[in-house]
């Protein structure tokens, strides 16, 4: 079962805002070479390269024992088993969720996932269901 991440209006902001950025970067390169400017058009379209991948691959796909984390060229596995609580949140800590409508998945181990679909609802359900089956052994 897939589910699409959630995208906030501030999130097209932040890509309109480093295409801008990439823009005037290159521009003065052109205008100022130097090791500088080099850097800096490099950096900015280097994140912006990072940014625009989250907004064409960003899924959460439930497979069988495991939560498939898609976030641009990240890919992350979360055994049900592993999740100790799942909530919902508005937590605005930089996590894999482009919305600030997010479900917080904890770990065992204490590490903290922040995700965000288009129906959250319906992903905490299944993820209630499915991290209850692996506890129980089905």
């Amino acid at each position: 079962m897939k589910f699409s991440g959630k995208r906030a209006l501030w999130w097209y902001l932040v890509l309109i805002a480093l295409g801008v950025a990439c823009g005037f970067t290159i521009y003065a390169l052109v205008l100022e070479p130097g090791i500088v400017t080099a850097a800096s058009a490099g950096l900015i379209v280097v994140v912006a390269l990072f940014a625009f991948s989250i907004q064409f691959r960003n899924e959460l796909v439930l497979e069988e024992e495991k939560l498939l984390l898609k976030f641009g060229p990240v890919t992350r596995r979360i055994p049900y088993i592993q999740m100790r609580s799942i909530e919902r949140t508005r937590n605005p800590i930089s996590s894999t969720a482009t919305s600030l409508d997010r479900i917080a998945i904890e770990l065992m181990s204490g590490g903290l996932y922040l995700v965000s679909s288009t129906d959250n609802d319906r992903l905490m359900e299944e993820l209630y269901l499915r991290r209850k089956m692996a506890l129980r052994g089905d």
